[in-house]
């Protein structure tokens, strides 16, 4: 049955009820529903595949739609994949934003079944050659560090 939450249908208080995720063919059908989406399993692999084809622009609404939510998301059983991806995909700026949100949660994130490989992957993206910033750098390490 499709219609169980995390499966495909997702409620999100909209007129219509529900997306059908199987029925989404790009970016401009989920604007203003990527939060409602990440949580689901089909509808965050659907947003992991627009990040892994490339456009700048998959990566921007993705990120404007979850950093208010990225703590939350990152210990999601479905939003913290996710989370992940973003990391991989976002820019420096958008990193830097994403550090800042997430580091005074750190240790519980990190505590968490889903939490735990999101957060080694934003340690992960803080490797010199990604080119973080002290600031980053020290919010992270004074987070871990209690």
């Amino acid at each position: 049955n499709n219609s169980k939450p995390g499966r495909g249908r997702m409620h999100d208080g909209d007129k219509k009820g529900q997306i059908d995720v199987n029925k989404l063919a790009s970016m401009d059908q989920v604007v203003g529903k990527v939060f409602v989406l990440s949580q689901d399993q089909l509808g965050c692999r659907f947003l992991q595949r627009q990040l892994e084809e490339g456009a700048e622009s998959s990566a921007d609404v993705i990120f404007a739609e979850v950093i208010d939510h990225i703590v939350q998301l990152m210990t999601d059983p479905f939003g913290n994949y996710l989370c992940q991806k973003l990391l991989d995909y976002c820019n420096n700026d958008q990193r830097a934003a994403i550090v800042h949100r997430v580091a005074p949660h750190l240790v519980s994130i990190s505590l968490n079944i889903h939490g735990t490989r999101a957060a080694q992957k934003l340690v992960e993206r803080l490797a010199p050659d990604l080119q973080p910033t002290e600031e980053e750098i020290h919010a992270v390490v004074q987070s871990l560090a209690g």
